[in-house]
């Protein structure tokens, strides 16, 4: 009878740490992937909120030159209603120079979005019938009185 209980108890004493391994491995399994979806979250909200930063940062810098041009504009001595008039191309010539936002060329459109003058720093500007002017122009004629409208693509 004393065997028979050693042997019962040494097999409960082995069923019990069994138990007890098996259930603080399952709080262990459990407690590592509660850290790694947490640890996923945090990545993801950090990565979002970097990215808004950087969002607001290009905003600004973007409004920074916007003003910067405006400002130049503001400056120089009225434009010329002529199409192609030489000292409208030479006062855009002077734009680009100073100014860090237009660094290739520029080009003057009249409130109706008809192009008056264009000036590039050797880059070959599409034709006036060109299709690419359609968003620019549209641009112009919604554009607010004393607003300068930029392009899209140009602020990307």
């Amino acid at each position: 009878m004393d065997g028979m209980r050693r042997g019962v108890r040494r097999h409960l004493s082995l069923l019990v740490s069994g138990t007890l391994v098996l259930l603080i491995g399952g709080l262990g399994l459990f407690a590592s992937r509660s850290a790694g979806q947490q640890a996923i979250e945090v990545h993801r909200e950090d990565r979002l909120q970097l990215q808004l930063r950087l969002a607001g940062l290009v905003d600004n810098y973007a409004s920074l030159l916007g003003a910067e041009v405006v400002d130049r504009l503001a400056v120089l001595p009225a434009w010329s209603p002529v199409a192609g008039d030489p000292a409208t191309v030479q006062r855009l010539e002077e734009l680009v120079g100073t100014t860090r936002r237009l660094d290739v060329g520029a080009v003057l459109f009249s409130p109706t979005g008809a192009p008056l003058a264009s000036w590039s720093d050797g880059t070959e500007l599409p034709a006036q019938d060109d299709p690419g002017w359609t968003p620019l122009r549209a641009q112009v004629r919604a554009a607010e009185p004393g607003v300068l409208p930029l392009s899209g693509v140009l602020d990307a």
